[in-house]
């Protein structure tokens, strides 16, 4: 089970590439038309935002934040009911500023591996490189220079 977390630009990307790998989506958004649309896309299955707070995963989910709860001004708040982040195996959030928002401490708290926004901001420059030079990129001194501004 992948839990999605918001249904824009980053939502769309992370659910593609979700069902890609064969994976079930729960999609969340508080444009529930909008999460329905992606559902639609990806054969998965849309909620409105405000039923979250009731929603349960099964053991060993993944959750993917793509909303912009975790930055300013809202850092402090996290897109899921707190008591079920023990479930997920793995948390992403797409925010990369901060680098590790408060979900992903405590996802991390609660035992599921995290991946931050600036993990995944890395990866794709990384992809994105190899795609459009044809060539392998320098992944270390392109980590030191993204690690080194966020």
């Amino acid at each position: 089970m992948f839990v999605l977390v918001g249904a824009g630009g980053a939502g769309r990307a992370l659910a593609f590439g979700a069902k890609s790998r064969g994976a079930r989506l729960i999609i969340f958004d508080i444009d529930y038309d909008r999460a329905k649309s992606l559902a639609c896309s990806v054969s998965g299955v849309a909620h409105p935002y405000k039923d979250i707070a009731k929603f349960r995963p099964e053991r060993g989910a993944i959750l993917a934040n793509a909303t912009p709860l975790g930055m300013r001004p809202n850092k402090d708040r996290i897109p899921v009911a707190e008591d079920t982040l023990g479930v997920y195996q793995l948390v992403f959030d797409s925010v990369y500023i901060p680098r590790k928002t408060q979900l992903l401490k405590e996802a991390e708290a609660a035992g599921a591996l995290i991946v931050s926004g600036v993990e995944i901001f890395l990866l794709q420059a990384i992809g994105q490189f190899d795609l459009f030079t044809g060539g392998e990129a320098p992944e270390g001194f392109m980590r030191e220079i993204v690690l080194a501004k966020f």
